[in-house]
């Protein structure tokens, strides 16, 4: 503490430190995607031990849920849809054929897939994640009127839930 005391009081680069590491890994990022030509339509294989932890952990959450008789509504979130997914498509299939399956072995879970609900019209683009400074597609976020379809449709599914 006393170090960082005085050296933050006389040395602006030090006081600055954590911006500037923030800076490094965030061009370091820029750098390795511009060298490998990764962008947001790059396809993403899957990671086999974290897909395996995740699925791991959603069981107990599952288990969890029905012992205690708590409803739980999983679903397949929206994509965009007017140009193929940065998924390969056979991964991206048996990860929703798997959640589904798992969603069936609960009483308490209700599963809808709302992939397809937001249409091409209401997403956008995004900062690019590489040194070429052009938008890229985006797959995860999508504009207002895209939110108010989810909410509706999201709704629909919690009240037959709840009924």
């Amino acid at each position: 503490r006393f170090l960082n005391k005085g050296l933050n009081q006389y040395s602006i680069s030090w006081k600055g430190r954590k911006q500037l590491r923030g800076k490094i890994f965030t061009n370091l990022y820029l750098l390795r995607n511009t060298m490998l030509g990764i962008n947001a339509q790059t396809k993403r294989p899957m990671i086999s031990q974290n897909y395996k932890n995740n699925m791991d952990a959603l069981t107990c959450l599952l288990e969890h849920t029905q012992y205690c008789d708590i409803k739980v509504l999983i679903y397949i979130p929206p994509i965009r849809n007017d140009v193929e997914p940065p998924y390969i498509l056979k991964e991206y299939s048996n990860f929703k054929k798997e959640i589904k399956g798992l969603s069936a072995r609960y009483n308490n879970t209700y599963f809808v897939n709302l992939e397809s609900i937001v249409s091409a019209q209401f997403w956008g683009t995004k900062e690019a994640t590489s040194f070429s400074r052009k938008d890229e597609l985006d797959f995860m976020h999508f504009q207002k009127e895209g939110h108010v379809i989810l909410y509706e449709n999201l709704l629909v599914e919690i009240e037959k839930m709840i009924e």
